[in-house]
């Protein structure tokens, strides 16, 4: 027993002796993680280092990353790996992915990335860009009530908004939280006994966030109804007649 007790206090310190730090102080083979409160790119104060690198970034206000900016002041020399993770409940990050200088973002279409979404790019230095490998789906599944005439929506390329009023109420408007675009649904329901709820629609069709559709809607237990955002306006895509009218 003490033996083996001596040969397995041994390898431990085997094990231990072979965890070598690295330049910034972390260990080789495990990720460096890292906080960032700026609003633009590139990012000066954070150096990612060859391995897997976690940002938390917690932006103050809106933040567009262009084709024509790089992603750190710092590029890698080799193949690194990094993913951001938006802290902020209010602020969205936005980039085109198809960038155009040395150290910039590329991707399989634009990216919205909102409050607890993460993405993952790998650098290659071969093209010198951020080349996306992976995102967070855009679903969101969230109750929400009628703040005077309107729902408030959020923001995500699909999301299933459960909707109550503590009295009989007429929505005009669904108010889009940020970085809703253009082509965003949103599918409005009602799951559980509330008051009805109607919708109505917006007869001149001019009007900023209000509703296009065929005809006024009440949303009771069970109906259900799907709207598609234009840039200005909630257009109508299809509804069912589960407990609605």
């Amino acid at each position: 027993m003490a033996l083996k007790g001596f040969l397995a206090s041994g390898f431990q310190k085997l094990i231990g002796a072979s965890r070598i730090k690295g330049a910034n102080e972390q260990w080789l083979g495990e990720y460096n993680r890292s906080t960032f409160t700026g609003n633009a790119a590139p990012i000066s104060t954070i150096a990612p280092v060859f391995g897997f690198n976690y940002i938390e970034w917690t932006p103050t206000s809106a933040v567009f990353i262009a084709d024509s900016n790089a992603l750190f002041s710092t590029n890698p020399t080799t193949a690194t790996i990094v993913t951001i993770r938006n802290v902020s409940a209010s602020n969205v990050i936005i980039c085109n992915n198809t960038g155009s200088v040395p150290g910039s973002l590329v991707g399989d279409g634009a990216l919205y990335l909102r409050y607890n979404q993460t993405v993952t790019y790998l650098y290659n230095p071969t093209s010198s860009r951020w080349q996306e490998i992976n995102r967070s789906i855009e679903y969101r599944t969230f109750g929400a009530i009628v703040s005077g005439s309107a729902i408030v929506a959020g923001g995500s390329r699909l999301q299933s908004i459960d909707v109550s009023a503590s009295a009989d109420r007429t929505v005009t408007t669904i108010t889009p939280g940020m970085g809703t675009q253009p082509g965003d649904l949103a599918v409005v329901y009602v799951a559980s006994a509330t008051n009805p709820i109607t919708l109505q629609q917006d007869t001149a069709g001019t009007g900023t966030n209000t509703l296009i559709m065929n005809g006024d809607y009440v949303l009771t237990k069970n109906s259900t109804i799907t709207f598609i955002y234009d840039g200005t306006r909630w257009i109508e895509v299809s509804r069912n007649m589960v407990g609605g009218y």
